[in-house]
């Protein structure tokens, strides 16, 4: 999985804030027509199936403590102040988890790579389709805004991770 930096990171902080309102102002700065930033649905609150989560749900992950988490919510925010007091011609967009091919850190594809390999307790590769319904079990995220703004593709979420399943395994990311 992704690693997580403990609170305080001034790396994480620097990145995800400063470096995000360094390219912000460049935008504003250059007149450009269009940015896209790609914040995460860490930013607001989840929802279920029938009622999933979005930008307009208030941020349900705040006590835990995470720079990754509270970074995101910081700038994520100023972003949007920014496009009312400048009229900052940006779009955010809130992924969960961006699962696919050519994920070569790999990144989100480290965990289809540790179900695989059985790094994760209790779960095999044959417990891995059951293991995906239990991992979104009441944590679903609305796609529609970024449908509607940059016509975002979707995919059925086993297709991605088939897809990256394939990828890992084509480029030997999946051997112990």
């Amino acid at each position: 999985m992704s690693k997580v930096f403990i609170a305080g990171g001034a790396g994480l902080l620097g990145s995800n804030i400063t470096g995000t309102q360094n390219i912000c102002n460049s935008v504003s700065k250059l007149g450009l027509k269009k940015m896209v930033h790609v914040g995460t649905a860490n930013t607001f609150g989840f929802g279920t199936s029938e009622n999933p989560g979005n930008e307009e749900k208030p941020l349900t992950s705040a006590g835990y403590g995470l720079d990754y988490i509270d970074s995101k919510h910081e700038v994520h925010h100023w972003i949007l102040d920014q496009i009312q007091e400048i009229q900052l011609p940006a779009t955010i967009v809130n992924p969960t988890f961006m699962l696919g091919p050519h994920d070569s850190k790999p990144s989100s594809g480290e965990m289809v790579r540790n179900f695989y390999l059985g790094n994760i307790p209790g779960f095999t590769p044959r417990t891995f389709p059951a293991l995906v319904n239990i991992a979104y079990d009441e944590q679903f995220f609305s796609s529609a805004k970024a449908v509607r703004d940059i016509d975002l593709h979707q995919t059925p979420i086993i297709q991605d991770i088939e897809e990256s399943f394939n990828w890992l395994k084509d480029n030997n990311y999946l051997s112990k």
